[in-house]
């Protein structure tokens, strides 16, 4: 009976932590889109440049690591 309960609890956060990056993936293709296809344009990872999304994960994952040094460092103060 433990086990339904955790269970339970765990799947909505993870449904609701997918939502921002369907969000990002959505974001992504609508301003790359173009006659040229774009990042994620069709389902051939020939043609698709998922290594310049990655990079963008790279640099939000950065800006991310930032703000928690900055919020560490100030925390005593808030």
């Amino acid at each position: 009976m433990n086990t339904r309960i955790t269970t339970s609890f765990h799947i909505p956060p993870a449904s609701l932590q997918s939502i921002p990056y369907i969000l990002l993936i959505s974001l992504v293709h609508k301003i790359t889109s173009s006659s040229s296809g774009g990042w994620l344009s069709d389902n051939d990872l020939n043609k698709d440049r998922l290594d310049l999304f990655y990079w963008l994960l790279a640099a939000l994952s950065l800006i991310n690591f930032f703000n928690y040094l900055f919020c560490s460092k100030c925390g005593g103060a808030i």
